[in-house]
């Protein structure tokens, strides 16, 4: 069928359930192989695209059902890439909303990723009993006079399996009275379908031909690959169809071919010699590499699988790192763990009998580890043992590589696994080896990784001017356009991770408006370029601004982002985050004793996950939770926990922060003994001015001025809170400066 009128069949389909064509069909087409005019092509990032193309589908299956009742059957889910299994979650969640029946057949072990609804039923299909069988029989042999005996044999020889029940009673048809009764067939289901095959005289080499291609198969591929004239191979299929053995939609060139059970594509394949069989495997690797161009871009895994198969290992191994490569891209982190994992387990094998191997092997070695990192780093956490293990095993390979870029890519897998855990020591040992091995490369993409990660490491200590002057160095070197693949080397997007950071750093400096703008830029950079990892990443960070910020109304919307794109994804570090994040939200709009406990599981949650980064500010904001809500001595023991934890760590950035809120905490616990709290407010102070936090001392002295006068002292309230409003002019973004500056005018100099 042309293109323009399986195009026109797409919108017209579109348009009578009442979905827009225009936004559609871009979405739609290419999942169905049509082609679209250059014009109509969707302009998006890979995983917008992806994002998109999965809702439309869901949304166009859920729309048709509405528009009439609709029956969608799958078979052999458990084979289903995780992509399918998306869209089957998509259908899952929303098939209660229309006359929807969705009917899959499994087997047992299988687990869906989605969890039961009222509306969801499992079936567990038992073998054929004696009846079920004898009307099995007598419909497979209406025309026919079967003796009654034959039943019971039947069923007596096949267990019971539906298949094996078919297969027997069209044997025992075929050879009638003198066929020797059922003592005369194949012992096996495999066995049976073989003898079937072994029948079909040329049209068996067909079948063989299309089970090394796979379960489907085109009429074009076929052809290519048999290299016989249309007419016979038209009778070779039109007879495998007649005998049950490939089901057949359209009319050649246009048609496709199915086999009508997966044990009958194994059959024949199993039929073949294992020479004949890499033969043809190398075959259809080849001709979809050089004739199906578009087939081979878009699934580079099935010529993998096939050069695999072919034994043809170098070119196997190339073919999964594509395929690895374009998963990783399109954020189907899943599809990239397995396929760099082939990749990685055959290059081992293969090197293992090389050991000889050239720098060229090593480096792309290296390059499938790498990748295979990336992959890990999003769909385990960044600081998951597994993760941990794969970046420490590519510093290994790294003996004998000049690529500096290669080796720059391993030592930040394993400098944000400290980050995340929390551990300065090896932090600060990665930057400054980064940072050496980048001195020959200044204004390099790689000379911009390597400052951010000094920055990000001095605002982890609490060194806001040298992290400051780091960021803005990288933001300086980041070139929007150049560095857009840097993402796929570094698991981020530079110009989203810089900004995210830049924004943590001025804002307790005192820049607090130039903070807000500087944090509304990286997640407008993060949702726009449309990939899952930097979108998480994103609303992570907005986040955990807001919540420095002390503003849970404006986290909110990007808290419920975070976990969505989390779920979604099986991203458990930032299911880990959104688990105490939103109930954080949730409690100021609640109240105070609201999601207390929701907050306390979801930090240990993060600490089960070995997530320490952030951990001292969700923990301030717990122990304050806990105050508000007069659980005091809970509240102390968390915020010394907090304390305790950052002198051990090295985190110190929101030390100043919570010393000030212990002061609250003693306060509240005792309010005629003011002294400890005093003690701990001039700790905040004096911590924040080494720090050159600003933002942190404001807030530490407005708390101590406020203890001074409430006990008589406001010489002192006004000696402290003086210096520390200098320069500070109101902004809606930092309340506490136009109530410090109230306070002040009524304090005597």
């Amino acid at each position: 069928m042309p293109a323009e009128r399986r195009l026109a069949e797409l919108e017209n389909s579109l348009v009578q359930v009442k979905l827009d064509p225009a936004e559609n069909v871009p979405l739609l087409a290419p999942l169905l192989d049509i082609p679209l005019p250059p014009e109509r092509a969707p302009s998006l990032a890979p995983e917008e695209l992806r994002r998109r193309q999965l809702a439309a589908l869901t949304s166009w299956v859920m729309a048709g059902a509405k528009a009439q009742p609709l029956v969608l059957a799958f078979e052999d889910l458990h084979w289903a890439d995780p992509t399918t299994l998306d869209v089957l979650r998509g259908i899952a969640d929303r098939g209660a909303l229309a006359p929807l029946l969705v009917v899959a057949t499994t087997r047992p072990e299988f687990r869906p990723p989605w969890s039961m609804r009222s509306h969801h039923g499992t079936i567990s299909l038992a073998p054929l009993d004696r009846g079920q069988v004898q009307e099995m029989v007598a419909e497979l042999s209406a025309r026919h006079a079967v003796a009654g005996g034959v039943v019971e044999d039947v069923a007596a020889r096949t267990g019971g399996v539906p298949l094996f029940v078919e297969e027997v009673t069209r044997l025992l048809l075929e050879r009638g009275e003198g066929g020797g009764g059922i003592e005369a067939i194949p012992a096996t289901l495999q066995q049976s379908l073989m003898a079937r095959l072994d029948r079909l005289g040329r049209a068996r080499e067909v079948a063989q031909i299309g089970s090394v291609i796979g379960r489907g198969f085109s009429y074009a591929l076929i052809r290519d690959m048999a290299g016989i004239e249309d007419a016979a191979l038209q009778a070779a299929l039109e007879k495998l169809a007649e005998a049950d053995i490939v089901l057949v939609q359209g009319l050649p060139p246009e048609s496709d071919y199915r086999f009508k059970h997966a044990l009958i594509q194994d059959a024949a394949y199993e039929n073949l010699l294992k020479s004949r069989r890499q033969v043809l495997h190398r075959r259809v690797a080849e001709i979809l590499r050089d004739r199906f161009a578009t087939t081979a871009a878009a699934e580079p895994e099935v010529l993998a699988y096939h050069f695999t198969q072919a034994g043809l290992t170098d070119v196997a191994i190339e073919w999964w790192g594509k395929a690895g490569d374009q998963a990783l891209r399109r954020s189907a982190f899943q599809e990239a763990i397995a396929h760099l994992g082939k990749a990685i387990e055959m290059a081992d094998k293969a090197r293992e009998g090389a050991p000889l191997a050239t720098a060229v092997l090593s480096s792309q070695r290296l390059k499938l580890q790498t990748s295979y990192g990336q992959a890990m780093i999003h769909a385990r956490g960044y600081s998951a043992p597994e993760t941990t293990a794969v970046f420490a095993r590519a510093r290994e390979l790294t003996a004998g590589i000049e690529d500096a870029a290669e080796r720059f890519s391993i030592y930040y897998g394993l400098w944000v696994g400290d980050f995340v855990r929390g551990e300065l020591a090896p932090m600060r040992d990665i930057a400054e080896i980064i940072k050496r091995e980048i001195e020959a490369r200044p204004g390099s993409p790689e000379a911009g990784v390597a400052a951010r990660l000094n920055g990000t490491t001095d605002w982890f200590a609490g060194n806001f001017a040298d992290a400051r002057v780091s960021l803005e160095c990288a933001l300086a070197i980041f070139d929007p356009e150049r560095d857009s693949d840097l993402a796929f080397r570094f698991a981020q997007d530079l110009g989203v991770s810089i900004t995210a950071y830049l924004a943590l750093v001025l804002w307790p400096l005192g820049e607090v408006d130039r903070a807000r703008e500087v944090a509304e830029e990286m997640v407008a950079r993060a949702t726009r370029i449309g990939h899952v990892g930097a979108a998480v990443y994103g609303h992570f960070h907005f986040a955990m601004f807001e919540m420095m910020c002390r503003n849970p109304a404006g986290a909110a919307p990007h808290i419920e982002a975070l976990i969505d794109l989390a779920r979604t994804h099986g991203m458990p570090t930032w299911t880990a985050y959104g688990r105490f994040l939103r109930p954080w939200s949730r409690r100021h709009l609640d109240g105070p004793a609201a999601g207390l406990s929701e907050m306390r599981a979801g930090i240990a949650a993060c600490r089960e996950q070995r997530v320490g980064n952030f951990i001292p500010l969700a923990a301030t904001a717990l122990a304050e939770g806990e105050v508000e809500a007069s659980e005091i001595e809970a509240a102390l023991a968390t915020i010394d926990r907090v304390i305790a934890d950052s002198e051990r760590t090295g985190q110190r950035w929101f030390n100043a922060e919570s010393h000030r809120i212990r002061g609250n905490i003693l306060l509240k616990r005792d309010p005629a003994n003011t002294a400890p709290a005093e003690e701990a407010f001039l700790t905040a102070i004096a911590i924040a001015q080494q720090q050159k936090a600003r933002g942190f001392e404001l807030h530490a002295a407005l708390s101590l001025a406020k203890l001074y006068q409430s006990t008589g002292r406001p010489a002192d309230a006004h000696a402290v809170l003086a210096p520390a409003l200098q320069g500070f002019s109101p902004t809606p973004e930092f309340p506490e400066i136009a109530e410090a500056q109230t306070l002040l005018a009524t304090l005597p100099p």
